[in-house]
């Protein structure tokens, strides 16, 4: 298995997991549709993916069909939707919520999975 499979692998799982969390038709994600919830699906997929596995922004970009600078914009855009108020609320409630409860199912399917950081390959944790 090389890592170009591996990347390849492991961004189409995250996506389909978006897909199947958020009840998107399979391949929404990737395709070209910028409805509001489509596009924070994607922003969170991103996220998630460059701070899991910390791919550039052109791996991911590649893989999700995008340009690296949609990525770097998804990327400066999760950080907007995070911004609170004074009193300490979000300000974009709904996208704070899809990314934490998507993160959280991310970090549950992926406890028993870990993976070779000299090769890519997975293996199961003892």
């Amino acid at each position: 298995m090389t890592y170009r499979s591996n990347v390849e692998e492991r961004i189409g799982e995250t996506v389909k997991v978006m897909e199947s969390f958020g009840r998107f038709k399979p391949g929404t994600l990737l395709g070209h549709n910028r409805l509001r919830k489509n596009v924070e699906a994607r922003i969170a997929v991103a996220k998630y993916v460059r701070d899991k596995w910390g791919y550039s922004l052109s791996t991911i970009g590649f893989n999700m069909n995008r340009n690296h600078t949609s990525i770097l914009h998804y990327l400066r855009r999760h950080d907007e939707l995070h911004i609170t108020s004074k009193n300490g609320n979000s300000l974009h409630v709904h996208y704070v919520d899809l990314y934490l409860e998507f993160s959280s199912i991310m970090e549950t399917a992926c406890e028993d999975i870990d993976i070779c950081h000299c090769c890519g390959s997975y293996y199961s944790a003892p």
